[in-house]
């Protein structure tokens, strides 16, 4: 019989962290995209890993970069790896990921161990985003 809280119902679980610790917890293969976890009705889950917003970054930006690199010298593409690498680039494009969900119509609850303060985020975004 599957684990029914009514605390739960339609709530989601997002981890941005780059170990996968939500599988780990439901021992559940969790990807980017929403699932129900398996076993708990009403309770949704997903991981956000590394290489998704990487690749995403790289799908929105990379051309962009790559056009004005090669203004400048004849890299190849590969160069927009080492660029996705630098520091900050992935938390950023986390924060636009998240943003992105949010306006899809994905409810996201922000956990207290990995936000404090809805509305200093709140504030945060409003200047990251306007």
């Amino acid at each position: 019989m599957p684990l029914y809280d009514p605390e739960f119902a339609g709530k989601k679980l997002i981890s941005s962290d780059p170990t996968p610790s939500l599988s780990d917890i439901f021992e559940f293969s969790l990807t980017a995209e929403e699932q129900q976890i398996a076993g708990v009705n009403n309770l949704y889950a997903l991981e956000i890993q590394s290489e998704v917003i990487l690749q995403k970054w790289k799908e929105r930006f990379g051309p962009e970069i790559h056009q004005v690199l090669m203004a400048f010298s004849n890299l190849d593409y590969d160069f927009i790896d080492y660029i996705g690498g630098a520091p900050g680039i992935e938390e950023e494009y986390m924060l636009n990921f998240i943003k992105e969900l949010t306006e899809s119509g994905v409810e996201v609850p922000l956990l207290a161990e990995e936000v404090k303060g809805i509305k200093k985020i709140q504030e945060i975004a409003s200047i990251l985003f306007a």
